[in-house]
């Protein structure tokens, strides 16, 4: 049987090792996200039970972003928890109208909800 010397053994190892590193921090950076700081105050209001402002907010953002459909989704179902289901109509069905299947698909389940 062939046996490599522990010392080449030791340097592959070392070498695996620096290539993983190496590759790991360089999509780490890649994989970071960052939420506008609005987004993190209307948490805070949802968190705090301030449904007015947080519902502020997230129209804000979502004015702002108007290909954001999660925080539309976030901001419809607001809407219908604070009793404003035709505004919260409105939003799904405009998810609905535009979009992907399993976009429409999500739009039409919310607006079953509503």
């Amino acid at each position: 049987m062939f046996e490599l010397p522990p010392f080449i053994l030791a340097l592959a190892f070392i070498a695996v090792g620096a290539a993983a590193w190496y590759l790991g921090r360089r999509n780490g950076a890649a994989r970071t996200v960052r939420l506008p700081r609005d987004y993190y105050i209307g948490l805070d209001h949802l968190i705090n039970d301030r449904f007015d402002h947080a519902a502020e907010i997230f129209a804000r953002m979502a004015a702002a972003d108007g290909d954001a459909a999660e925080i539309q989704f976030a901001l419809g179902s607001l809407f219908r928890r604070r009793g404003e289901v035709d505004r919260a109509i409105a939003i799904h069905s405009r998810l609905q109208a535009s979009g992907n299947a399993g976009l429409r698909d999500k739009a039409a389940f919310a607006l079953a909800l509503d």
